[in-house]
């Protein structure tokens, strides 16, 4: 089984040169016959795991989620199923790399592109998907230099037969240093205040430049004269018990807004007041901006915003980039 070959095409999807591959995936860039200025990302299982159906029921999951659901900040699914002996998902391609590079960054800019990010969990919990593994490697920025939620292999979805097991019960998920210390219990019994408390984690490291998961200390503690105003929002999305946060799932959202700046007519600002959130731990940047258009959290759109809510659709389909045939049609 570990010498198969992947498959040259899945459908209307040539597969071109591999992207990189992972403990349980390959990925490889994908073109679409019908739509070749339209790449995309090909994810398949690697065939050492066929054979544990499990495994492969929690890799089709996410496809099966992410039709599901839509938001700027989620990454798109085309198609998802089996071909042949392969399981696979046809997503969009984010060629931009992922938060790590913008480490360093000015704090301001860097709640900017977390904003659609809030966004897009807040349409996810909403419809019951906890994602339980946020952390920088699974934020990627688009060619346009959106940030979007990816890999969502390991959440928890709560479906419309109650709750459905995406992985084995008894198996703690995540990744050390962005779980929540209630993910290191029964992994069932997680909500979406876990991802808040991850983004906690993410917004601590990139701004003091330590890992809070290794220092257990408030940010002034760690980098001194940082701002009150954005230590007290992440100790807020770090508090360690949830029964006494019920307020962390909707912390980022309502929190981050103000703190990245609104213009007076509702929508945001591209500057922050000088000295609100003071400058970055370092000089590193990295390019591109992060659109809060269109973003929805659990309290609701940003005001003048549209919003985009979570919508059923047909299972393992999704509109394909530009309009015309889907791939695999």
């Amino acid at each position: 089984m570990s010498g198969l070959r992947p498959p040259a095409q899945i459908g209307s999807v040539r597969l071109l040169e591999p992207l990189g591959e992972g403990g349980m995936a390959l990925v490889f860039r994908g073109e679409d016959r019908f739509r070749p200025a339209a790449s995309c990302a090909v994810k398949l299982l690697r065939p050492e795991v066929h054979r544990d159906q499990d495994l492969v029921r929690r890799f089709l999951r996410e496809g099966e989620v992410l039709t599901r659901l839509s938001h700027p900040g989620l990454v798109e699914i085309f198609a998802f199923g089996t071909s042949g002996a392969w399981p696979y998902l046809i997503m969009e391609l984010l060629p931009g790399g992922s938060l790590k590079a913008c480490r360093g960054e000015a704090p301001a800019a860097l709640v900017r592109r977390l904003i659609p990010v809030c966004g897009a969990l807040g349409v996810a919990h909403a419809a019951g998907v906890v994602h339980r593994d946020l952390k920088p490697s699974n934020l990627l920025f688009a060619t346009d230099g959106q940030l979007k939620v990816t890999d969502f292999g390991v959440c928890y979805w709560e479906g419309e037969e109650g709750r459905t097991r995406a992985t084995r019960s008894q198996m703690v998920v995540g990744t050390l240093g962005y779980m929540a210390p209630e993910q290191h219990g029964d992994p069932r019994r997680v909500d979406g205040r876990c991802d808040v408390y991850a983004l906690g984690a993410v917004l601590f490291e990139f701004m003091t430049g330590q890992p809070y998961a290794q220092v257990q200390l408030p940010p002034a503690a760690v980098r001194p004269g940082f701002p009150p105003r954005m230590a007290g929002l992440i100790m807020r999305a770090l508090q360690p018990d949830p029964g006494q946060a019920p307020s962390r799932h909707g912390l980022l959202w309502t929190g981050t807004v103000p703190l990245a700046g609104e213009r007076r007519g509702g929508g945001l600002g591209r500057g922050t007041p000088a000295g609100l959130l003071g400058p970055g731990p370092g000089a590193g940047h990295c390019g591109g901006t992060a659109a809060g258009r269109g973003a929805r959290g659990p309290l609701g759109a940003l005001p003048g915003c549209p919003g985009h809510g979570s919508r059923g659709r047909p299972a393992g389909r999704r509109r394909w980039p530009g309009g015309g045939r889907p791939p695999c049609s």
